[in-house]
């Protein structure tokens, strides 16, 4: 996710008792997500794709039809009741802003703000 660093705003994914900035074990790398609307989060999940977390039913009824209307290919990685984890090439990314309008203000710096813990399932 580094290379939107300057066109979307990062932010750094941090665990929620110990405060500390989570590393990804295989690239040595600190993690980075990007925010849009709806409270909905973009992550890496591996070379090709992301994962598109979406935490309310709500949200997913009427953002993934119009997704889907685009063309863009999702698959539902783990849902719960009210938490729901897609999964989509990152070729999509630019269909996905248009719907999601990711945060742009401060783009050229990473945002150290995100208490939240790691929620997408490794493969």
């Amino acid at each position: 996710m580094q290379k939107y660093l300057g066109i979307y705003t990062l932010f750094y994914e941090k665990e929620i008792l110990s405060e500390e900035t989570i590393i990804d074990k295989h690239t040595n790398k600190k993690n980075v997500y990007l925010k849009g609307r709806f409270k909905t989060e973009i992550h890496r999940y591996d070379k090709n794709n992301i994962a598109i977390y979406f935490p309310s039913n709500q949200t997913v009824n009427n953002i993934i039809p119009i997704l889907e209307s685009k063309n863009v290919k999702l698959t539902l990685v783990q849902q719960s009741d009210t938490e729901n984890i897609y999964i989509a090439n990152e070729k999509f990314i630019d269909i996905l802003h248009e719907e999601l309008k990711f945060m742009i203000k401060n783009k050229n710096e990473q945002l150290k703000q995100s208490k939240l813990k790691n929620k997408i399932p490794k493969k």
